[in-house]
């Protein structure tokens, strides 16, 4: 079993806000499934970014 190809972000395009999944399946076998997860696509920030107070250390 694999997983597909992965796109490092850096690969899109600066203005992309979504990205398109499409998968296939090529057996005959009525029983075969797939399961599709939501990309990981992190957002990471400093924490003092998501307010107007400073933080105190």
């Amino acid at each position: 079993m694999g997983t597909g190809p992965e796109v490092q972000l850096e690969q899109l395009p600066a203005q992309a806000d979504s990205v398109r999944i499409v998968a296939s399946v090529d057996s005959s076998d009525p029983a075969q499934w797939m399961a599709v997860t939501p990309p990981r696509v992190p957002r990471l920030q400093f924490l003092d970014s998501l307010s107007d107070t400073p933080a105190r250390y």
